[in-house]
């Protein structure tokens, strides 16, 4: 069921093709198509609009490796008549998504495997016009080896329909556990975690902030719905006395187990979100606090927890 985890990121075939529609590449496409590249860019969103966005991308040498850098930068370009216009430059953040995974051997011996997937994040990426976007990459060279990268070519939203840092979340009434008989109705995670047990508007009308992360970790498109959920039930073993922790399932489990296919919940489109998983820290008044689409850190996520329940 679970799909490759490049599946969540766009893939080079696909920038290429959006390239294609920025007639100022500063190389024709033949030319592109002779470069010699040394690895491989993947965006890490898909709801970018207008004004401040969290930008993430991960960047693989051909063999899936990640490049980890602090001397990387990033360009961002827009496409306007006269053609590429710089906009801005920065030095993105590497981070890391860290997973352990338990592998049992044949005589039943289990060894744990790390699973961390890095990746980059500009915090604050702000584009002030809708369209067509290049993200640029420059690199010394490593071990006196030059490093080329693609170009990442992506759309910008005029403004998006997910909810907005500083804006009421919907009103959602969720199923808790005390709805269902069994946990697996409304919770995929194995094993089952402990954030089911208050809904959307109980947190709402209640005294404490709260996070709601929307994922499907047996059912997730991107395969890092897992050990992001994981990362969250940590945190929710040192912070649940100050903060609420809220987990939805982004998909129908029960037609998802039964035909195999992946039906919206009403509640995922009330929320109008278009990928997953999500993350929405919440502050005591229902207003987004912070948001974050696809990869997230650890490190990130318990920051922002700190800051919404005012111990940062």
């Amino acid at each position: 069921m679970k799909k490759p985890f490049k599946s969540f990121l766009f893939s080079l075939s696909v920038l290429v093709v959006l390239c294609s529609f920025v007639t100022s590449c500063n190389e024709s496409n033949e030319a592109i198509s002779r470069v010699q590249y040394t690895h491989n860019s993947f965006l890490g969103v898909s709801d970018i609009t207008v004004g401040d966005n969290r930008f993430t991308f991960v960047i693989n040498n051909l063999e899936g490796k990640t490049l980890q850098s602090s001397n990387i930068k990033v360009e961002f370009l827009h496409k306007e008549p006269e053609g590429l216009v710089s906009h801005f430059k920065t030095i993105p953040n590497f981070q890391e998504l860290k997973d352990i995974i338990p592998h049992i051997h044949e005589d039943g011996e289990i060894h744990e495997h790390s699973a961390n997937k890095g990746f980059y994040v500009v915090s604050k990426a702000n584009f002030s016009h809708p369209g067509i976007w290049i993200a640029r990459f420059s690199i010394p060279p490593i071990n006196k080896k030059q490093i080329t990268i693609p170009d990442l070519a992506f759309s910008v939203k005029a403004s998006s329909m997910v909810p907005q840092v500083g804006e009421l979340i919907p009103r959602t009434q969720n199923l808790t556990q005390r709805d269902v008989a069994h946990i697996d109705k409304i919770c995929s995670n194995l094993p089952p975690d402990n954030m089911h047990e208050v809904s959307i508007v109980e947190a709402i009308e209640g005294p404490l902030p709260f996070v709601v992360i929307w994922s499907a970790p047996s059912f997730c498109t991107s395969q890092i719905c897992s050990p992001i959920t994981r990362s969250l039930v940590k945190l929710q073993q040192l912070y649940s006395d100050k903060v609420i922790f809220i987990h939805m399932e982004p998909w129908n489990l029960q037609v998802a187990l039964d035909e195999g296919r992946l039906i919206p919940t009403k509640e995922l489109m009330e929320w109008n979100l278009p990928s997953e998983p999500w993350i929405f820290v919440v502050d005591s008044n229902g207003k987004v606090f912070q948001k974050f689409e696809g990869l997230i850190s650890e490190n990130e996520l318990e920051t922002s927890i700190q800051r919404v329940a005012g111990l940062y």
